[in-house]
């Protein structure tokens, strides 16, 4: 697994992902660039096993957050989609289209 496919994992943006791991942005962006480009710089094995291992605890599900989190994020708008026959399931379908 690479830095790229570890981000895919949690949906965070670059920065959101360096902020949240500790990882200057600019180390990161080198991280995901092609291998041939000439700015490119490889994480080292170990910290991308570190960082694969965080991500899995952080992100059991790859990223997506459960209905219930989204409800106490949301609250006012599941009311109101509730109330015009809208099941949260279609909503999060809807959403991810």
């Amino acid at each position: 697994m690479d830095i790229k496919e570890l981000r895919a994992i949690t949906s965070l943006s670059p920065e959101e992902f360096a902020d949240r791991y500790g990882i200057p942005i600019h180390t990161l962006h080198k991280w995901e660039l092609p291998e041939d480009n000439s700015n490119f710089r490889s994480c080292r094995p170990y910290i991308l096993s570190l960082l694969e291992r965080a991500v899995k605890e952080d992100f059991p599900k790859g990223g997506e957050k459960s209905i219930i989190s989204l409800e106490k994020e949301n609250r006012d708008l599941w009311d109101f989609l509730e109330s015009k026959g809208l099941s949260r399931e279609a909503f999060l379908y809807l959403k991810n289209k």
